[in-house]
């Protein structure tokens, strides 16, 4: 697939979400308007943002090769069995945007451990992990070369919360959530399929609470994403979805009576919108 052809799907999936979008004025949730707030709209450098883009930039500039070994989906640029750091660094961590949405995100929902599937450099990981450094986080990356640069760079800028696993999310998966007594935040950003996000949300499913919220990645990089986030918000343990085009948000908040599903954008986006929708 040409680049071309990947950046003009891009655009009309984001056109898609854009004219659904909703901002603060359609917002009747006193939880989701503060999520508007202290997330989506916050707009503060924390102290932890420089510090990991400081490290991108260095990813950026080293030209050493690493093996890779890809469980899922494979990459839209690429599909060598070796890449350079500086490669990688270029197509497939979280933008600068989406790390600092996940770091707000953490801050403000304050689970007590997190985890996380696709930890690759480590970037989306670091942002997580900055915004609770006293929690435990784990962090699962089937290839072996990306697991151990990564949890190398972990220890280097001192989150010493953050523990790679090496190993299919097939495996490591179930034996760390068999550890908890309850799952309070998982990120999901890997193995862009249909088949195996489901069964790894499934799987998440038994471990929810009412304060859960559990990030898809990329849910528009595909139909298959867009098709298994279509369902997975639906299904009946969800009480509400929230769509921001780069991830969505599933949340169980027992407050929501009624499913509720939105897809949000700041109020700059649309400054001409004054909340003539109500959510889907």
């Amino acid at each position: 697939m040409s680049l071309l052809h990947i950046r003009l799907r891009q655009w009309s999936g984001f056109m898609r979400f854009y004219r659904k979008a909703q901002t603060l004025y359609d917002v009747h949730s006193p939880y989701v308007a503060r999520f508007i707030g202290e997330v989506l709209e916050d707009d503060r450098q924390y102290y932890a943002f420089p510090t990991i883009e400081g490290y991108r930039k260095q990813l950026l500039e080293n030209h050493t090769s690493l093996s890779i070994r890809d469980l899922g989906a494979g990459s839209q640029v690429s599909d060598t069995t070796s890449r350079t750091i500086s490669d990688l660094a270029r197509h497939t961590p979280v933008s600068p945007r989406v790390g600092r949405l996940l770091f707000r995100l953490v801050n403000f929902q304050k689970p007590k451990h997190l985890l996380e599937l696709g930890t690759s450099l480590g970037i989306s990981g670091m942002y997580q992990s900055a915004a609770a450094p006293s929690k435990p986080m784990w962090t699962i990356e089937g290839n072996p070369a990306s697991a151990e640069f990564a949890q190398r760079q972990f220890r280097r800028i001192g989150l010493l919360n953050t523990q790679v696993y090496n190993a299919p999310f097939e495996e490591a998966l179930p034996a760390l959530l068999e550890q908890m007594d309850g799952l309070d935040y998982a990120f999901v950003d890997g193995n862009h399929r249909y088949e195996p996000t489901e069964r790894y949300v499934n799987w998440m499913l038994e471990k929810v609470h009412p304060g859960t919220i559990i990030v898809l990645a990329d849910i528009y990089w595909s139909k298959e994403m867009r098709a298994v986030w279509d369902k997975l918000r639906y299904r009946p343990e969800v009480r509400a979805s929230i769509d921001l085009y780069d991830v969505g948000l599933l949340l169980f908040r027992s407050e929501f009576a009624e499913q509720q599903h939105w897809a949000l954008v700041p109020r700059g986006w649309k400054p001409w919108h004054l909340g003539l929708r109500a959510p889907r």
